[in-house]
């Protein structure tokens, strides 16, 4: 009896698929072609990030943030459609160059509607194409379309209150991640 209940147990767990966690964003910073440029404190602090849409109905569980600079920086999720933060959080960069993502209470997202995702920040890593191509968008990355790269530099340390809408295809500063988790 004991042992048909632990086959039971044991074949309900191989059916089970564990979708992994996506935090694309970075993985910018690890392209070939690229360049990257340090700017350890630029002149003013300045909202920016990525626009994306999900293939997938989910989750974000985490926010974060990769910059060449300590302190604390304010990171919000946008609903796109609404122009409302979805998530904010102050996430501290401890070390520098070292990833650092702060837990939220889970955010659903929508398959197909857009979102944006932003850092403010006086530090970044600017990455270009080597070859001074623009960057080409969109770019599929597991279960996100990420759709543009924005920035807003009249906004101070407080944001802008609205996701930025200047587009960027030649320079794009990946500092800034979600972890996002796909449904079934």
């Amino acid at each position: 009896m004991i042992l048909c209940l632990m086959a039971l147990l044991y074949s309900c767990k191989k059916d089970k698929i564990d979708i992994p966690e996506e935090s694309p964003f970075f993985d910018f910073l690890n392209s070939t072609g690229i360049k990257i440029d340090t700017i350890e404190k630029a002149a003013v602090s300045w909202e920016y990030g990525f626009r994306f849409s999900p293939i997938k109905n989910g989750q974000v569980t985490k926010l974060g943030i990769k910059l060449p600079g300590v302190g604390d920086f304010k990171v919000k999720l946008y609903d796109l459609d609404t122009q409302t933060v979805l998530a904010e959080q102050i996430v501290s960069s401890l070390v520098k160059s070292e990833e650092s993502f702060l837990s939220i209470n889970n955010t659903n997202l929508t398959a197909g509607k857009e979102y944006g995702l932003s850092v403010v920040a006086d530090v970044f890593f600017r990455t270009t194409n080597t070859n001074l191509t623009a960057f080409s968008f969109p770019i599929k990355k597991g279960s996100l379309n990420i759709l543009s790269f924005n920035e807003d530099n009249t906004c101070g340390t407080s944001g802008c209150g609205k996701f930025p809408v200047t587009v960027n295809l030649n320079r794009l500063a990946p500092c800034v991640n979600l972890v996002f988790n796909p449904d079934n």
